[in-house]
């Protein structure tokens, strides 16, 4: 494991942007891996995060954490709440004016799920860090 990372915040209006800032400060001041974080990853590892967060905050949760882990040439992003509820990739409509978010993490992501735990649930998303 090159990075291992993980931070509580609250699940409050401001939270995506909180996570949008400490994933991009673990990914371009701690990453310790052996190729530079690309801007592409970046942009990724941000709109996954956003989605997956505002999720859990409009689930109602109390606690909220992120973490990141990276194996091999695999990260994952997981975002852990006590909130309600199991996400559900909807059906898009043309029309819909949300409801966007999991198809997001799914677009950009290797793969995705979710996790039940005994305080709440855990949402991970996979990103490809490089080619091969």
């Amino acid at each position: 494991m090159a990075l291992v990372a993980s931070t509580g915040m609250s699940p409050d209006a401001r939270a995506p942007q909180c996570a949008r800032a400490w994933c991009r400060q673990q990914l371009t001041v701690a990453w310790i891996g052996p190729d530079p974080v690309t801007p592409q990853l970046l942009q990724d590892v941000s709109l996954v995060v956003s989605e997956l967060v505002t999720n859990a905050v409009r689930a109602g949760c109390d606690r909220l954490t992120i973490r990141l882990s990276v194996d091999g040439h695999r990260m994952r992003l997981a975002v852990i709440d006590d909130g309600g509820g199991t996400p559900v990739r909807q059906q898009l409509r043309i029309d819909a004016t949300s409801g966007r978010g999991l198809a997001i993490v799914g677009a950009l992501s290797s793969d995705w799920g979710v996790r039940r735990l005994a305080t709440g649930k855990e949402v991970w998303a996979d990103l490809a860090l490089s080619a091969s």
